[in-house]
């Protein structure tokens, strides 16, 4: 096997999630137009985002409570040893009591993952 690709001598870390009516919740969305974008229909108020664009080397963005929600919410990415990123103008997290927004400008033309918490 190739070592640089996933071969049988690098090490690998799985997190395992089951989402639970209420406090979390998994799934994709294609994001294909310059809008924001929004995941509704969960059954609660998440305290916690992340999302990865599955076609690209992206990292993994994540906004929460303690940074606080809205359009130019403080993020991190998950992949990425720096600091919070301040967040510009559409590139934040909104939040409701059942869904969350994601702004215009995180955009790519692909499908994308999604977990969120209570």
């Amino acid at each position: 096997s190739d070592d640089g690709n996933g071969g049988s001598t690098d090490n690998f870390i799985c997190y395992a999630w089951k989402a639970v009516d209420g406090s979390s919740a998994f799934g994709t969305f294609n994001w294909s137009s310059a809008v924001n974008y929004t995941v509704s229909g969960l059954s609660f108020q998440p305290r916690f985002v992340m999302i990865k664009c599955r076609g690209t080397t992206s990292s993994w963005l994540i906004w929460d409570s303690f940074r606080g929600f809205g359009a130019t919410a403080h993020y991190l990415k998950a992949d990425l040893p720096g600091a919070e990123l301040t967040g510009a103008t559409d590139k934040g997290c909104t939040v409701t009591s059942n869904s969350f927004t994601v702004g215009k400008s995180l955009r790519e033309d692909d499908h994308w993952i999604y977990m969120a918490f209570a």
